[in-house]
């Protein structure tokens, strides 16, 4: 198993035939790609506010106490509006 970039795997998908390279594409990016998913329970993160600022958080709190960083390209601003 090698990891890659995704620049190299867009170059890798762009070898393969079209139509090939159409449902690669399609099946890679269907769903819910953009929120992250917690390590610890499988499931996808919900944007949170916390007096440090906003950050992803399990939907499970408090049983699971996961947390990632928020960028600030995200757009969250705490009251549900981006």
């Amino acid at each position: 198993m090698e990891l890659i970039d995704g620049p190299r795997l867009l170059g890798l998908i762009g070898l393969l035939a079209p139509d090939a390279a159409k449902r690669l594409l399609e099946l890679a990016t269907e769903g819910d790609w953009t929120t992250p998913t917690c390590g610890h329970c499988g499931i996808k993160m919900v944007a949170r506010e916390g007096k440090s600022g906003s950050f992803w958080g399990c939907r499970n709190f408090p049983r699971c106490r996961q947390r990632i960083g928020m960028r600030s390209c995200y757009g969250f601003s705490g009251n549900g509006k981006t």
